[in-house]
């Protein structure tokens, strides 16, 4: 993550505790249909249901996010979404500066590009 601006970034990742946890994590978890007959058959991008895991400085939540999918050939999906979320539902306090002037929103916007190749492992 970087806004351009160092001490802004210095800000977010202490708020993230990004030295303790230096990674986002989004787990697939399940994706269900919305109006598609199957994703096999699915060649153009679709309107899909994704449950993801997401953790952020150390805690999980499941969340629901409507994606696009679409069937690349060979056992390779691709799921793109986005999806807003609440600094405060992962027990992340949003950063105040100069005194409380300056207040960070308590939403994120996670943008998700996700390639899936399923195969035995």
């Amino acid at each position: 993550m970087d806004c351009g601006n160092r001490m802004m970034n210095k800000d977010m990742y202490n708020t993230l505790a990004a030295e303790q946890y230096p990674h986002i994590r989004i787990a697939l978890r399940e994706v269900s249909q919305v109006n598609t007959p199957s994703l096999d058959t699915c060649n153009e991008w679709e309107q899909f249901t994704a449950v993801i895991q997401l953790t952020i400085a150390g805690t999980t939540r499941t969340h629901s996010m409507p994606v696009r999918g679409a069937h690349q050939g060979l056992q390779r999906y691709t799921f793109k979404g986005r999806h807003t979320i609440r600094l405060t539902d992962f027990g992340i306090e949003p950063p105040t500066a100069m005194l409380g002037a300056v207040k960070v929103k308590n939403e994120m916007t996670i943008n998700m590009n996700l390639i899936v190749v399923l195969g035995n492992r």
